[in-house]
């Protein structure tokens, strides 16, 4: 599901489950379908978030080039991303 928030995707997972939960017992169920903002501030998304700029800054950086010195700092920022 490229380029879809994850918040979004979270949201229609719960929505699944709940639709799945709900098929057999027959009973109607009350969805507020549109407000997957609401996850952007769960904490699993925040870490995928972190995560993701980690990774991103670990795949930029040239490990074979750095000095003892640099890939210290290297360190103390990927810290202070996480």
């Amino acid at each position: 599901l490229a380029g879809l928030p994850k918040s979004l995707i979270a949201r229609s997972k719960q929505i699944l489950d709940t639709l799945e939960e709900d098929s057999t017992s027959r009973r109607g169920v009350v969805l507020d379908l549109f407000n997957f903002e609401a996850f952007d501030s769960q904490p699993q998304v925040l870490e995928e978030t972190k995560a993701e700029k980690v990774k991103a800054r670990l795949d930029e950086a040239d490990v074979n080039k750095m000095t003892p010195l640099e890939a210290l700092n290297l360190i103390y920022e990927l810290k202070e991303l996480a």
